[in-house]
């Protein structure tokens, strides 16, 4: 290495650490002898014993990398990820693209720490560090790019991406980049859904949530079945295309363990002769009351919390069994503290599934097996059989794999048969995988006939674990009957619901008369700084006083606070933006930035505020209807 190449490879590290200070430092002790670098730095070769590959056309690398842009077709997209940097040739050939449009985005993903040394050793990544538009990011594996997407999304969400492989990926490395491809697009959209509910006041939550409490005198609570059944077997039922083939065994099973069936597999069952002993439901769409209508019976007992569909609710013919929490929003646990009603950390996971393995897990039961749990397209299935109605025409079970296109991926199952999935059900598998790990308290069983299964659980034949674990027979009628005699909550009534209910609207008023004097003083800011220039600080002294009030006020701390961090997040990208020492404007021109990102954030809590005033009216006046 010359002593030029070396000054420049020690810049560029020393660039790269701003964002990478870890992978800079890191860099430094990686080998590279397996990375050929040509002497006019202008090729990169892999060499390993008998396998080696170049990273681009050895004849014309800048018009291979043109020549698959245009490929793309990304020029309605803002952001493009391309995972593998090599030596630069792909953002060379995109530089004309991102002139078009300064909200043009380059993210390059790269899993090799020794590429990026080789690349740091050429003029094109000191241009790529120094290009505003440009980033080059470390991933070093699939575990850790969570929390890489989790800052990726924050700074382009609700923009249109796409993601490509370089060409050497694209043939050496196609296995890592569709799970890489899948992972970001799936978490980038999950995200995003999360993030709208959020910005649209979450409307569609707090309509269900008020018009759910009014009827919160009609339900236990499924809390106080916490540790009443230590010991005692726990079937949790899937809705998988494999759940046809555990529907005789289950029906056999009578008082040898406890059944839970979320509401999509509950259709299955009941038309097979099961019966489940708990009923799971948390979906808060319509689909969920359709699902229900369908069930021949609706009278066992039901574990649900707020965010249900309210005319799922309504169907409901046995015992409700409120859950505390709700995920994402600090409503309930305000009502539940007024009402004397001790609140547990209860994960929803991310489906019924997963909230009904919490639930058996805290209800004390173990083993906890799973069936009809494939998550996967079985048979080119989505659901056994039973689970969507001949008269549904709404829904179809016969998939055609094709026509999912770049969503599906082909995995293995346990049995090491192809199984077509998708990554939201590769993440499900990993929710309970995590939860293995977390609580080895508790043996899982996956079983499960065939499927995509779960890291850390064993897999086993329904039929063996009958004969292995599931030998004695409990009580379990008198049992669930005794602890459903222990869960009434007295304090839960319609005169002191209704009571909260009135003192969180008079709260979310205060909050608003808080808020419209905010914007006042945040204007009369905003004039300050047009005739003086620069003030700090950037509130009057009454508008410190008033954000003070309001952070203490309960309706505040109940329904607002959640979209104060969550906005504030949103923010967060012009703000910094505003901080970077590269941002060209006058500080008196930051200062009135500032002033326009409050007013956004007040404006946006006074909607949020009266959203939730209109949604309680509503809620009061359906219950006199």
């Amino acid at each position: 290495m010359t002593r030029k190449t070396e000054e420049r490879l020690q810049e560029n590290m020393a660039l790269w650490s701003h964002s990478h200070p870890k992978e800079a430092i890191w860099l430094q002790f990686v080998e590279v002898d397996h990375l050929l670098l040509s002497k006019q730095s202008d090729a990169l070769r892999y060499e390993d014993g008998n396998f080696s590959f170049s990273y681009h056309s050895l004849s014309d690398p800048l018009g291979e990398s043109r020549e698959r842009l245009k490929s793309f077709a990304i020029e309605d997209t803002e952001i493009v990820f391309i995972y593998g940097v090599g030596l630069g040739y792909d953002f060379l050939a995109a530089k004309e693209w991102l002139k078009e449009k300064e909200a043009r985005r380059l993210i390059f993903l790269e899993d090799n720490l020794g590429v990026i040394y080789r690349f740091f050793e050429t003029e094109t990544a000191s241009e790529l560090l120094n290009h505003s538009q440009v980033q080059l990011t470390y991933v070093k594996n699939l575990e850790d790019a969570d929390m890489i997407f989790n800052e990726l999304f924050w700074h382009y969400y609700g923009r249109s991406f796409k993601i490509f492989p370089s060409q050497a990926y694209q043939k050496y490395r196609a296995r890592f980049f569709e799970e890489l491809k899948h992972r970001l697009t799936y978490d980038m959209q999950t995200k995003y859904s999360l993030l709208e509910e959020y910005l649209e006041y979450g409307a569609a939550f707090y309509r269900n949530f008020y018009m759910n409490v009014l009827k919160w005198d009609q339900a236990l609570l499924g809390n106080r079945l916490f540790g009443k059944f230590k010991r005692v077997p726990a079937i949790i039922c899937g809705a998988g295309p494999s759940l046809e083939n555990s529907l005789k065994t289950l029906k056999n099973m009578k008082n040898k363990a406890l059944i839970f069936g979320g509401s999509s597999s509950l259709n299955a069952m009941l038309h097979a002769g099961v019966s489940p002993h708990f009923g799971v439901g948390i979906d808060p769409n319509a689909k969920q009351a359709d699902r229900l209508r369908e069930l021949p019976r609706l009278d066992y007992p039901f574990f649900y919390r707020q965010r249900l569909f309210p005319e799922a609710l309504d169907l409901l013919k046995g015992p409700r069994l409120y859950i505390t929490g709700t995920g994402g929003y600090e409503i309930a646990g305000w009502f539940e503290k007024k009402l004397g009603i001790e609140e547990e950390e209860i994960e929803e996971g991310r489906n019924v599934v997963n909230f009904s393995l919490e639930i058996a897990y805290r209800m004390g039961c173990s083993p906890i097996i799973f069936v009809g749990m494939d998550l996967g397209f079985t048979g080119c299935k989505l659901y056994s059989p039973g689970v969507i109605s001949k008269d549904n025409a709404v829904e179809v079970n016969e998939i055609d794999p094709k026509s999912l296109g770049e969503d599906l991926l082909l995995k293995e199952d346990i049995n090491g048969r192809p199984l077509y999935t998708l990554w939201k059900w590769i993440s499900e598998s990993k929710w309970v995988s995590d939860f293995a790990k977390e609580h080895p308290d508790v043996k899982l069983i996956n079983a499960t006939e065939g499927g995509l299964g779960f890291e850390g659980v064993e897999n086993q034949n329904l039929s063996v674990v009958f004969d292995e674990y599931l030998v004695k027979s409990y009580r379990l009628p008198s049992r669930i009957a005794a602890a459903l005699d222990q869960a009434v909550l007295p304090q839960v009534t319609q005169k002191s619901v209704r009571e909260l209910m009135d003192q969180l609207r008079e709260g979310l008023i205060h909050c608003l008369e808080s808020l419209s004097v905010l914007q006042e003083e945040n204007e009369k800011m905003r004039d300050v700084i047009e005739k003086q220039g620069h003030v700090e600080p950037l509130q009057t002294p009454y508008a410190s006083l008033v954000e003070v009030e309001l952070a203490d006020e309960e309706a505040f701390q109940a329904v607002l606070e959640i979209f104060n961090a969550v906005y504030t997040k949103v923010l967060d990208k012009e703000v910094k933006d505003l901080s970077d020492p590269t941002n060209s404007l006058s500080d008196a021109e930051k200062d009135l930035r500032k002033i326009d990102l409050n007013k956004r954030k007040y404006i946006f809590l006074s909607e949020v505020a009266q959203v939730n005033l209109k949604l309680l009216e509503f809620a009061m006046k359906g219950l006199h209807r």
